[in-house]
């Protein structure tokens, strides 16, 4: 889960549902009745932005107006950490579509950055309550639903990136994954403490088809995961198989 903070100051006026999904360039929530805009990047917002500025925060600004085609490559290099006219141009057509004042300035508490579009995990502000800065709001995940495997410790070094994963969802339908990443530090279930035998390792299996995935929210599900295989293998039913006298096995 991600933790959102509100850094505009007023009265929440529109917040989202628990499961809502909010895309890039999405409406969040709005305090005073103003959107708080949704934007994708890695460096929070922290500051205002205008024209001359620079940094990390600008990159991922300029990134957003052409991704969310406010402005070609032609006229906004989206890899540029400076706040140009140009960007100040594409944001004020952002702003228009809003239906806010064209002020071509990205003011602190006017947006969020997170690095992805999200799904409402839990909602912590109140409509009408007080919206302070440095407030949290709500919680968020990715809106990519993905399985979380808590793997026991032994496996660990069988298991590695990009294994193929078969998840059986409720209902008995299936998908297929890949182990997408491993957790570094062993993790004891709640109230177990003092168990360490209980530790298990957080594994993580991305979905090849996240969509047969969609509604469901913390679902158990099965999992099995492939750590090695052969090519030509024979596969034959157990009744085939007969012990020689010698010692081993023949098929018959």
């Amino acid at each position: 889960k991600r933790q959102v903070f509100n850094w505009a100051r007023g009265t929440y006026t529109e917040l989202p549902d628990d499961g809502d999904t909010v895309g890039c360039g999405g409406v969040l929530y709005r305090v005073d009745d103003h959107p708080v805009l949704l934007l994708c990047g890695a460096t929070p917002v922290y500051r205002p932005l205008s024209e001359g500025e620079r940094g990390p925060d600008v990159t991922e600004l300029n990134a957003n107006l052409v991704d969310l085609g406010y402005a070609n490559r032609a006229q906004l290099d989206r890899s540029s950490n400076y706040y140009s006219w140009e960007t100040a141009l594409a944001f004020e057509k952002l702003q228009s579509k809003l239906g806010e004042d064209r002020t071509g300035a990205l003011g602190l508490g006017q947006a969020v950055f997170l690095p992805e579009s999200v799904r409402i995990a839990k909602v912590l502000g109140e409509l009408g309550g007080s919206a302070s800065p440095g407030a949290q709001v709500l919680y968020a995940t990715s809106d990519t639903p993905e399985v979380q495997v808590a793997l026991d410790p032994s496996y660990q070094g069988e298991v590695v990136t990009g294994d193929v994963a078969l998840i059986t969802l409720p209902g008995n339908a299936s998908v297929t994954g890949k182990v997408d990443r491993l957790g570094r530090v062993a993790q004891v279930p709640a109230g177990q403490s003092n168990n360490v035998g209980q530790a298990t390792i957080p594994t993580f299996i991305s979905l090849d088809d996240p969509a047969k995935a969609r509604g469901l929210d913390s679902a158990p599900v099965r999992v099995e995961i492939t750590t090695g295989g052969v090519d030509n293998a024979l596969s034959v039913p157990v009744t085939a198989l007969v012990g020689k006298a010698g010692g081993g096995f023949a098929v018959e």
